[in-house]
């Protein structure tokens, strides 16, 4: 009992793992590290209308920050323009030109 007891409260107070695959507008808009991915993604493509993918597993902590330099990779699609990004340290670094720039 006290061990599953234990182990709830390390869970809950611990990391939400993000799977590969999309990430819902609820993650985005809730999540302060991906808050500020959207804001900036949306400013370098010109684009308000983006889809997000999780390009590999990463982990958000119970303060809303994606993990260290967890070397997250997040895509963003949309208005026929397409870019990476990498977490690194504490920002979010375009990886990629944008597919309809030609890069």
């Amino acid at each position: 009992m006290k061990i599953s007891l234990v182990l709830i409260v390390l869970l809950s107070a611990g990391c939400t793992t993000v799977p590969r695959g999309e990430i819902s507008n609820r993650m985005m808009n809730d999540t302060e590290s991906l808050k500020v991915l959207k804001m900036r993604a949306e400013y370098e493509l010109q684009c308000d209308d983006l889809t997000f993918t999780a390009l590999n597993k990463f982990g958000v902590g119970a303060n809303g920050v994606v993990s260290g330099n967890s070397g997250a990779q997040i895509g963003a699609d949309g208005c026929g323009k397409r870019g990476v990004y990498v977490k690194a340290g504490a920002d979010w670094l375009l990886n990629s030109g944008s597919k309809s720039d030609g890069w």
